[in-house]
């Protein structure tokens, strides 16, 4: 008898802890650059099964985010592609001055479906149909296209022939669907689990484009939520930078 007393307080001690761990775990809203959701999928399923919090993830382009979290849409976290509209909406009083920082850094390729196309920037010259780039007014990963096209002297050569997107999003699906036959893109979309082309590509030193740092900024709405904050801390941990490495991403320089 004695024992089952002991077994059954055990599984009742087992139960108030598991109850308690739900009742604190919280519940965040995390505005996403279309560009870092896939990653932002593996993170929110680690973070949620060491935390016990629950994120709820909202994609877009970095501009279309930043419009409606002015807007106010019901966002807690912003993860940009970008450092200038974290900091704008610091500006504007809907982010907390001191919780931005550069979770991560984004890296660009020129990539082809065709596993023969890319053998270097050479390509650029040659009489490809179309080359397709996130757009460079409102996209980072369009802004640093350009720069590399005008560092190696092509960006007159090529003009007539760039179709943009609206982000790099869409700049790596125009290629994918064979409307464009090169575009500059997220590395990150060229190594993802989800695509079945990894075709030919070519990586542009990184001292040919502005880094594409990416930041991340507390929202007026998340101060205080605990799922919030336990995310922002997790974007910082060697285990989040392991994830993001694998989908072609690095950590910001000290």
């Amino acid at each position: 008898m004695w024992k089952y007393r002991y077994t059954a307080t055990v599984l009742l001690s087992a139960i108030m802890v598991l109850w308690g761990a739900a009742a604190k775990a919280g519940e965040a809203t995390i505005g996403v650059a279309s560009n870092f959701l896939e990653t932002a999928e593996k993170l929110e399923a680690r973070f949620e099964a060491e935390t016990g919090h629950r994120l709820l993830l909202a994609s877009g382009s970095t501009g279309q985010l930043f419009a409606k979290t002015v807007n106010g849409a019901p966002f807690d976290v912003f993860l940009a592609a970008d450092q200038e509209r974290p900091a704008r909406l610091v500006t504007k009083g809907v982010a907390q001055p001191d919780s931005q920082f550069t979770y991560a850094v984004g890296l660009l390729t020129l990539y082809a479906a065709d596993p023969d196309l890319v053998q270097g920037p050479d390509v650029l010259s040659g009489p490809f149909r179309a080359l397709s780039i996130a757009n460079p007014r409102t996209a980072p990963y369009g802004t640093a296209a350009w720069q590399v096209l005008e560092a190696l002297q092509v960006a007159d050569h090529v003009s007539d022939r760039t179709a943009q997107a609206q982000n790099v999003t869409g700049a790596f699906a125009a290629v994918r669907s064979g409307a464009a036959e090169l575009g500059f893109v997220a590395l990150a979309s060229v190594l993802s689990e989800r695509n079945n082309q990894p075709g030919s590509r070519w990586d542009p030193p990184q001292d040919l484009y502005a880094p594409l740092r990416q930041d991340v900024v507390l929202l007026r709405r998340g101060q205080g939520n605990p799922a919030a904050e336990s995310f922002l801390a997790f974007l910082r941990s060697p285990e989040a930078a392991e994830i993001m490495r694998r989908f072609g991403y690095r950590q910001a320089d000290p």
